[in-house]
């Protein structure tokens, strides 16, 4: 396999833990921490990962239907750096991501096909149309700084929505994420931080 079927996904909210990443690519129980995710057949787990910062700020809204709370977004506008966790993945565990991150009833996303030209710029996913608040939110692909000459890739939301505050299980995975980061960041700091800074952002 060439650089040209990898991409970066930089998780930044609750898939800086890895252990949420493999619930997502390697299934996971109904009983456990992150609730009933099918195991799919086809997809490899990740390369490698890494800490990067993004200049992009991380901020709660909406509604998760896991946790209760708000999510977790990143702000599109460029602002202070954030702290993420890039995965080198194949582009077909990227679209599973985008599918499962966005409730996706009955197609599967193609990022590949959606990537920005340049990084800093977004483009819409073409997400199932719902009521439902929980389903299509990570309707955005934020292309960020390649990587190793390797597209980086995160998803977020095209618009702001109702600032909130993420529940606290919710806040206890990414806090766990956090912790080994080199950057010397506390993440309990860190994460009150974010949800101030909630009710500022408009992009």
């Amino acid at each position: 396999m060439n650089r040209h079927d990898l991409v970066w996904y930089v998780g930044y909210g609750s898939n800086t833990l890895p252990a949420r990443l493999d619930a997502y690519l390697g299934g996971s129980a109904a009983d456990s921490r992150f609730g009933a995710h099918a195991a799919p057949r086809t997809l490899s787990p990740p390369r490698e990962h890494r800490w990067i910062t993004v200049p992009h700020a991380v901020y709660f809204a909406g509604v998760s239907a896991r946790w209760t709370g708000a999510s977790a977004f990143l702000s599109l506008a460029l602002s202070p750096d954030s702290i993420a966790r890039a995965y080198l993945l194949e582009w077909s565990a990227l679209d599973h991501i985008a599918t499962v991150e966005n409730a996706q009833t009955e197609q599967t996303l193609d990022v590949r096909a959606s990537v920005p030209t340049r990084p800093g710029a977004w483009s819409l996913l073409p997400v199932e149309v719902s009521s439902e608040p929980h389903r299509g939110k990570y309707d955005a692909a934020l292309r960020l700084n390649d990587i190793d000459g390797v597209p980086a890739l995160t998803l977020t939301s095209s618009h702001v929505r109702e600032p909130g505050v993420p529940a606290d299980g919710y806040r206890d995975v990414i806090a766990e994420g956090l912790r080994d980061n080199p950057f010397g960041v506390d993440p309990d700091a860190y994460l009150a931080a974010a949800v101030e800074r909630s009710a500022f952002v408009r992009r």
